[in-house]
């Protein structure tokens, strides 16, 4: 007797929701969230590497940090120099046990460190035909050319400038002044100085046909300008202005970014975002005795104000350690400005309107590192590397130029990151100390701050509710 077959429970066809717009919006969630995590890991490496390059310009890449609209494409470079200073205490009168540097962000006045000439020196510009129509008008020198002797400004001394001013400071620290009348009538000058904030008037002078008039050798950390006051009608004023320096004599060098002459054709914009300076000790074990101190000094500083080891070791933000393993920082912005585009002119030889000139009274802050060494130990030995970073725009065919991938909000959050980097370290492991500290509290600080950030930050992790489901604004 057969069995009646028996009915197999029936498979149930898969639930159908009742309400599918849940599962859809459940699954908008589920990407929004995958979307913000990969957002965020990309933000805190865009952070890393910026910070990176801010804290060690020489060996980490250079970014593009772009405008806030990104409008345009740039290219990015990492000049660096390596020099050896002059030792002198330049505050205490025959003291050899002292030497110093300063690093700035700008492409004409980079650097300033002690250098001694072994020979006379003269650095010279040429000015005219310079016309006088009814108020005296500057002696427009673009930049002084290296003539002779040792270049320890390298090939072009840049001047300086003070706001609302058309007046070129050159410096003339120990140096003699010579303003030589090439032309076959006299003209009028009138010479003044500029130290220490204070403009000093020499006088008026008349010069005669292929004559001359000298002024100094001036004190320290002064710079000289002039105007022409007249000029015989029937010929403008033309002649030449030489810094003479005297053999023996130390005095601060103030160099330009390293290439800057060679590659200005190639940029239109700059913008010197990162900064770095770092003594290397190269004395014998036993002539390694002194100290070394590093500061970063506020915008409007004056560097001949801090020219020796306890002028800086002295002020309270001072990093002050044993010479044995030197010193190495880095400058860290303060304001918006520090990261802007700043015009520029090319360096031409054959231009005498290329407007290639710095700000005498510093716009933002700037580095100082003190050396002092025990005189008896003979162990001045070590040497100073300077490097910088900067984008810039170009046009140039042969440059490699990118669009910024950086929103300004990642760069505001990198900021903020640098701003809580230790600034100065040892100079053995420095590149190690500031990459560990990178790797180890990027990340900690993103996740501390994100929910404080503007929500373009935040990216897909910033919610609304639509329709009582939450939904992420940017999908």
């Amino acid at each position: 007797m057969s069995s009646a077959p028996q009915n197999k429970p029936k498979k149930k066809a898969p639930s159908q929701s009742k309400n599918p717009s849940k599962q859809v919006k459940k699954n908008v969630v589920r990407k929004a969230m995958k979307q913000a995590n990969v957002m965020d890991q990309v933000m805190s490496a865009q952070a890393q590497q910026i910070v990176e390059s801010f804290a060690s310009p020489l060996d980490a890449e250079a970014v593009r940090l772009g405008t806030v609209y990104g409008s345009y494409k740039t290219s990015t470079a990492k000049p660096f120099t390596r020099i050896t200073p002059a030792w002198a205490d330049l505050q205490t009168a025959g003291s050899l046990d002292d030497t110093c540097c300063f690093v700035y962000r700008d492409p004409y006045c980079a650097a300033i460190v002690p250098q001694k000439v072994s020979q006379n020196t003269i650095y010279q510009g040429n000015f005219g035909p310079i016309t006088v129509a009814g108020t005296p008008s500057p002696l427009y020198i673009p930049y002084l050319s290296f003539l002779s002797g040792n270049s320890i400004h390298g090939p072009l001394l840049f001047p300086g400038r003070l706001p609302d001013q058309r007046l070129n400071w050159f410096y003339v620290g120990v140096a003699q002044v010579t303003i030589n009348n090439t032309g076959s009538t006299s003209f009028g000058v009138s010479a003044m100085t500029f130290r220490d904030d204070v403009v000093t008037q020499l006088g008026n002078f008349t010069i005669a046909a292929s004559g001359s008039q000298s002024f100094g050798p001036f004190a320290l950390g002064t710079y000289f300008s002039s105007n022409i006051f007249s000029q015989t009608a029937s010929s403008a004023a033309i002649g030449t202005l030489q810094v003479t320096i005297s053999a023996g004599v130390v005095t601060p060098a103030h160099l330009a970014l390293n290439g800057i002459i060679n590659n200005s054709a190639s940029a239109e914009a700059f913008k010197v975002y990162a900064a770095s300076v770092m003594y290397t000790n190269t004395a014998s074990p036993l002539n390694r005795q002194g100290k070394v101190a590093g500061i970063q000094l506020p915008a409007g500083s004056w560097w001949d104000q801090y020219l020796n080891f306890d002028t800086i070791a002295d002020l309270e933000s001072a990093d002050s350690r044993d010479v044995v393993n030197g010193i190495y920082g880095f400058l860290k912005p303060t304001q918006p400005r520090d990261i802007d585009f700043i015009p520029f002119d090319t360096v031409s030889t054959n231009n005498l309107s290329t407007d290639t000139w710095w700000p005498l009274r510093r716009p933002s802050d700037f580095l100082a590192v003190a050396v002092k060494v025990l005189a008896s130990s003979n162990g001045q030995d070590g040497y100073f590397t300077i490097a910088h970073a900067f984008e810039f725009r170009t046009t140039d065919p042969w440059r490699e130029v990118e669009m910024a991938h950086i929103s300004p909000h990642t760069v505001e959050f990198a900021m903020m990151l640098v701003s809580r980097c230790p600034q100065w370290h040892e100079n053995p492991l420095h590149l190690s100390d500031i990459w560990n500290w990178i790797k180890k509290t990027s990340q900690d600080v993103y996740e501390s701050v994100k929910e404080a950030l503007p929500d373009i930050v935040k990216g897909a992790t910033t919610v609304a509710k639509i329709g009582g489901a939450v939904i992420p604004l940017m999908l």
